[in-house]
């Protein structure tokens, strides 16, 4: 009915501002042009807080085909069956203290920074090339610090995996119901909702679990409320396994047989184009060989 087609509409105008500001169709070019000339391509969807001036929206990103690893005996389409999707991109140290500042010292030791006073006197000696006395060279400690850590890199791993959540789900007697993945959430509903107007049943639903760890540190864990994964593969050849084939891997026999005929013809060309002279061994002396090549 009427509001039937209202609330289509407003999920309608969600999923437009959301790739629009995304810039989905060059995101998606990207991702088609992967898939290729590679076989796969990659898109990701995930919350980012930081978008929209802080208020939060959802991202799309495309992601290199280098960065996603899944589970090799993967075989379904879309890879949803698989075991975990790991996700491994590098950033520079110093991006990594500004997004997680608790983890600095774990980080800078992982790309072998040491936060010490005294490495940072025999820092500033290497990078000034001068000893003893840099105090008087008017060298700030702390910006030579940050310029190292833009040299230095640190890889994020970042871990999707299936796992049974419990749920429970408050349901009324028209068949409505609410999904609750928090005990506490579920008791402050039914105190709001009291003389037995929902019923409350426990399941267990699987939902995708992250591990987030970097410089070998475990940052957090996050169950997101999907059962499936939000990477999202582009395949051109569906072989059935997580390794496709792209268009143009047909073409390789084809262009190396081409560079093999082309070899060929030069050699031959080159043998033809040169005479050859068969002489028994010693028939011209050594020191007339010049002379009789010359009048030959």
């Amino acid at each position: 009915g009427e509001s039937d087609n209202k609330k289509s509409w407003v999920f309608k105008e969600i999923i437009s501002f959301i790739l629009r500001e995304n810039n989905f169709p060059a995101v998606y070019e990207r991702a088609c042009k992967s898939m290729t000339i590679k076989g796969l391509g990659w898109l990701m969807a995930s919350y980012d807080p930081a978008m929209d001036d802080g208020e939060g929206n959802i991202r799309i990103d495309n992601l290199p085909l280098d960065q996603v690893y899944v589970d090799p005996i993967s075989s379904g389409a879309g890879f949803q069956d698989a075991g975990n999707i790991i996700l491994s991109k590098v950033v520079n140290a110093d991006l990594a203290i500004a997004l997680w500042p608790k983890l600095k010292e774990e980080i800078m030791t992982s790309v072998g920074i040491n936060t010490s006073l005294d490495f940072d006197r025999n820092l500033l000696y290497k990078w000034t090339n001068r000893g003893p006395g840099y105090e008087t060279l008017g060298v700030d400690p702390d910006q030579i610090e940050k310029t190292m850590r833009k040299e230095q890199f640190v890889r994020i791993i970042e871990r999707y995996t299936k796992m049974k959540v419990p749920v429970w789900n408050a349901i009324n007697q028209r068949g409505g119901k609410y999904e609750f993945y928090d005990k506490d959430k579920i008791a402050e509903f039914m105190q709001l909702h009291p003389g037995g107007q929902y019923q409350v049943r426990q399941d267990m639903k699987y939902r995708i679990n992250k591990i987030s760890s970097i410089a070998d540190k475990l940052m957090d864990t996050e169950v997101l409320p999907t059962s499936m994964y939000p990477l999202i593969p582009l395949v051109d050849e569906d072989t059935e396994n997580p390794y496709p084939r792209g268009e143009v891997n047909f073409l390789r026999g084809i262009q190396e047989t081409i560079n093999k005929a082309t070899s060929i013809s030069l050699l031959n060309a080159s043998t033809v184009s040169n005479s050859k002279v068969i002489l028994r061994r010693n028939a011209v002396k050594e020191k007339s060989i010049e002379q009789w090549t010359n009048n030959w």
